[in-house]
């Protein structure tokens, strides 16, 4: 089969567009780099020059030179440099126009082209001898396979076809055979195919990650590296004999990336250099290579915590139109409410601290089902709107993502989302209550259900990755029997990802024939055959921002949420008509004043008082003065023989209300007051932000982003493929609508369209943070996650296969200013920590809150240390070893969790834990849960301090946590907001559960 590059033209504008920008130099600094983490090399055939990476620019070095100059722009994300046999050019994999390419350019820098396009990824070029032929991995079938560019004709040719991904090919120097690397469910393959005869020969397989093949020139060896835990190692192989040898120690660190073979000498990319190998002898070629980096400033937007004044809702969750069109139901302020469109008429239908969720119309418009967690257990209940009379229909697993009534209103479908990896679909019958699955789970999970007007069929989105090599993919829609499970996908164009799941619910209409539903940010409709399979161009109904259809019974009315705003589109028209809800909510601080009276204050301002009194008024700390035998009153706390501690703030934890009333007891149990979530459902963030503010739900104070930028590929439910500048703008549009407190971009989103991002962030005053390192220097991006975090290369630039970094990653963060979140803990530092100290698994607040599942989990995590204690421990000081560099630059490290992959609060407790195992003092520690996370987002005035003026989110503990930080585990009380919560009483209502259920 040959296919042409048909897509190029479609690309051609944007990538012209994007080749041009460069970045405001005003604020740049020039810093040159001697080390490189996950850096690759090429070698020229005569050996007089050499090509690397470096952070993805393109870097040339001559044979007797140190100065590398750069042969790419910084935009390109160039990777992994192959140069053609006569040595002129370049060919490289490059992210350039939001998908990976195979571009080249001359060893000059001139002539820059791309050789490849449109929306599958290409990977790993290869030059053949003859250098007519370009071979690269692709997944353009579906898994990865090996394809060849024709560098006269342009053509492109699957060179393998496989159910399992092939990928990492090399040419013979004859170039009659190409090795490439087979991932199968067991292991990993070394194969050769002979070009001819397509035969494949396994010459070698491993349970450990096998990488880069590449020839010798006698075209008799190959060699490849293996990656086994803390081991990669540079291999070869006799292809008769199979006999395998080492290149390199256990010791060195390898990049996963082809080595250069030449008649005298082998080179390749370890410890964060180019090694050059010459009859066993290991030579460090020095180089040095330099990048700018922007030293970013703007003006940050200024929270304001206490607001005196009322503020409008912007918070409206999980909007459904009546069947009659004449209603709306939704979540606001925590609770339930239904709206007449003809009158002002507001009916609350919950009214309680308890999670509510997903309201769903019965067919007959007469009653409305929603989820709570009334009682500490989920069940959907019913509201009668004539009688307003509430009843339990039935207990459910867990909170639902999505409910909804079968035509006839005698079955509720609803969906539940186990993480991103496992979604179920579970029917209700509506007159006994009884649940039943009809089909085992599903392996991702999916948007809310929508059932089609026969009963028979429920339609619903859900990932579909592109391979299985990577894990991103689009959201297609799934047709599911309801009575025997049977399940199919819908044909649709390649191109069409059905919005962010979550909220976003495909929806037929016209009895089967037309499909309703969100995609690239806007409400579209497309028509459909008798399979259900998109036939028609699909039509835009609304072109502004849109999100969370739902529509009348007879299908000419629906409702979306655009920004802040709810809309309803009449599809006969076009005409719209703008649904005002009028709530309010302020800041509660109906709470008396009080006093502490504290034996320790540790400020955080580099102040410890003693024997103070802290004088609260309403939230604010309103004296610290030397303590006094004053009357004693019945807001008084003597804790004399305690110390006083500001509240912690944990920097990265995704949550959502279908984590149940539990989540906010979670947190400030182990004393967490502010949280930071970059990556959530924004409709859900604000309704929970405001019912917090508002005093109807106990929780700490909420800072978000709502669903990350990302790129045309997507993973997490809630994200929505970007495919344009457009579609970012209109994204855009709903951080400033719903006034987010930061922005979030993801890890497939093109460096052009990051940068638009950032600029208008920066616009708005909110800082930007991604696990991106370079060209978010670049850029300006404020902040990076993860010690390690996912990579669109499938490695990332920040540490190594075996956990090591280079002086390229933390110098990079100093100079940018950048905030770094390292959450170790999901890495190596949970199960280590753990590992050290059982005893936490005793905590009554682990036994109360979390349950049979988080102790488990655990007691398995510490199985897997104890199995290799050694090893773990090198693991964590590796990855820990970042930390304190990053720390001794200078970077402002910020403590963050990426709950739930560790427990809410808890998980916090450990990542501090693992802050001071990796060198840090205990009151360094502190800081990056106090003042640095407040000033990260730009609260220092309110946040993170114990002094006259600042918010009194306020810690009393029984031992001092400058001694060690474990000692964080003592806490007494908890003072939020000027408001006491004692340990007991935030336990309390937990453990009567937990007895009732006994």
């Amino acid at each position: 089969m040959i296919l042409r590059n048909t897509y190029f033209l479609m690309f051609l504008i944007f990538i012209v567009i994007s080749c041009k920008i460069e970045h405001p130099e005003q604020n740049q600094t020039m810093v040159t780099f001697s080390e490189g983490t996950n850096i690759s090399v090429a070698v020229s055939p005569d050996e007089d020059f050499m090509v690397f990476d470096l952070q993805g620019t393109l870097f040339k070095k001559g044979k007797e030179k140190i100065q590398a100059q750069p042969l790419t722009g910084h935009f390109m994300d160039a990777r992994q440099p192959d140069i053609s046999p006569d040595g002129k050019r370049i060919a490289f994999q490059s992210y350039q126009d939001g998908n990976w390419h195979i571009w080249s350019v001359n060893q000059d820098g001139s002539n820059l082209r791309q050789l490849t396009a449109g929306l599958y990824d290409q990977r790993e070029p290869h030059f053949a001898p003859n250098g007519s032929n370009i071979v690269f991995s692709s997944d353009q079938s579906g898994t990865y396979d090996i394809w060849i560019h024709n560098e006269i004709s342009g053509d492109l040719s699957p060179l393998t076809s496989s159910d399992y991904n092939d990928y990492g090919p090399a040419y013979s120097y004859c170039g009659d055979a190409i090795a490439f690397v087979r991932q199968t469910p067991d292991q990993w393959e070394l194969n050769i195919i002979s070009l001819g005869s397509n035969k494949i020969k396994t010459l070698y397989h491993s349970p450990a990650k096998i990488y880069a093949p590449s020839w010798y020139s006698n075209d008799s060896i190959i060699s490849f590296i293996e990656h086994d835990w803390l081991v990669s190692q540079l291999k070869s192989i006799d292809i008769k004999t199979g006999e395998v040898r080492n290149i390199t120690t256990e010791e060195e660190d390898v990049f996963p990336f082809r080595a250069q073979h030449r008649s005298d000498a082998s080179y390749y990319t370890s410890d964060g250099h180019i090694t050059k190998l010459v009859s066993g002898q290991k030579q460090t070629i020095p180089f040095e290579a330099t990048l700018p980096i922007d030293i970013n400033k703007y003006k940050r937007k200024e929270p304001r915590l206490v607001e005196a004044q009322s503020q409008k809702v912007k918070g409206i969750h999980c909007p459904q139109l009546s069947p009659d069109g004449e209603k709306i139901s939704f979540i606001a302020l925590g609770d339930v409410w239904i709206k007449h469109l003809n009158s002002d008429e507001l009916i609350r239908v919950t009214d309680d601290s308890y999670v509510q969720l997903m309201p769903a119309w019965h067919p007959n418009g007469k009653t409305l089902v929603y989820a709570s967690d009334k009682g500490n257990r989920t069940a959907l209940w019913e509201y009668d709107i004539k009688n307003a009379k509430t009843r339990k229909l039935g207990h459910i697993t867990t909170m639902p993502s999505g409910v909804s009534f079968s035509p006839d209103g005698g079955k509720i479908a609803y969906t539940m989302a186990f993480g991103p990896r496992s979604g179920r679909l579970s029917i209700m019958d509506y007159n006994t209550g009884e649940s039943r699955s009809p089909r085992p789970s599903f392996p991702y999970s999916t948007s809310a259900p929508s059932w089609h007007p026969d009963g028979q069929y429920i339609l619903m989105s859900m990932l579909q990755p592109y391979s299985g090599l990577y894990r991103e993919g689009i959201a297609r829609n799934i047709i599911i029997d309801s009575e025997t499970g049977e399940t199919s996908v819908q044909q649709a164009p390649p191109d069409l990802s059905f919005g962010a799941r979550t909220n976003d619910v495909p929806l037929l209409v016209d009895g089967g024939k037309t499909l309703v539903y969100i995609s690239r940010g806007q409400l579209k409709e497309v028509q459909l055959d008798h399979a259900l399979n998109v036939i028609g161009k699909e039509m835009v109904i609304f072109e502004e921002l849109s999100d969370a259809p739902s529509i009348n019974k007879s299908g000419d009315k629906i409702l979306v949420m655009s920004g802040s705003q709810l809309k309803i589109i009449n599809r006969s028209d076009g005409s719209i008509e703008n649904v005002a809800i009028d709530l309010e909510y302020q800041h509660s601080s109906d709470h008396p004043s009080l006093t502490i009276h504290a034996g320790t204050v540790i400020t955080m301002n580099n102040e410890i008082l003693k024997n103070q009194d802290i004088i609260i008024k309403g939230q604010k700390i309103m004296q610290i003065v030397p303590h006094e035998d004053r009357k004693q009153s019945l807001n008084f706390i003597d804790a004399s023989n305690q110390f006083v501690i500001p509240g912690l703030i944990d920097m990265h934890a995704h949550q959502g209300s279908d984590l149940g009333t539990s989540l906010g007891h979670k947190w400030l149990a182990w004393g967490v007051t502010s949280t930071r979530d970059p990556a959530t459902y924004p409709y859900d963030a604000q309704n929970r932000k405001e019912a917090q503010i508002n005093g109807n739900i106990l929780h700490p104070r909420i800072f978000y982003t709502g669903s990350p930028i990302d790129g045309n590929r997507v993973y997490y439910n809630g994200t929505y493929a970007q495919y344009s500048e457009q579609q970012i703008r209109r994204e855009l549009q709903r951080s400033e609508a719903l006034n987010y407190d930061l922005i979030k971009t993801y890890v497939r989103l093109p460096d052009s369209l990051q940068l638009l991002v950032i600029e208008r962030a920066h616009q708005l005053g909110l800082p930007v943070t991604s696990h991106e390192l370079y060209p978010a220097a670049l850029m300006g991006v404020d902040g990076v996650e993860h010690i390690l975090g996912t990579s669109r290369r499938g490695y990332t630039p920040k540490m190594s296969e075996t956990y090591k970094s280079y002086s390229d990653v933390p110098t990079m963060m100093a100079t940018a200013g950048m905030t770094f979140t390292p959450t170790i803990g999901i890495y190596s530092g949970y199960n280590y920590m753990l590992f050290k100290n059982p005893d936490l698994l005793d905590e009554q607040r682990i036994e109360v809150l979390e349950g049979a599942y988080v102790k488990s989990s655990a007691r398995a995590g510490i199985k897997l240390v104890e199995e290799s204690p050694a090893e773990y421990e090198i693991m964590f000081r590796r990855q820990s070893e970042l930390i304190q560099k990053a720390y001794e630059k200078g970077v402002t490290i910020v403590a963050g969790t990426d709950s739930p992959i560790l427990p809410y609060g808890f998980g916090l407790f450990i990542e501090l834990m693992c802050y001071q195992e990796a060198g840090l003092s205990p009151m360094e520690v502190l800081k990056t849960a106090t003042v640095n996370a407040s000033k990260a987002l730009n609260t220092s005035d309110q946040l993170g301090q114990i002094k006259v003026g600042m918010i009194a989110d306020l810690l009393i503990l029984n031992e001092d946590p400058t001694r060690n930080i474990k000692n964080l585990k003592t806490i007494d009380r908890i003072i939020l907001s000027g408001k006491v919560l004692p340990m007991d009483e935030l336990l309390l209502p937990f453990i009567e559960e937990n007895n009732d259920r006994e």
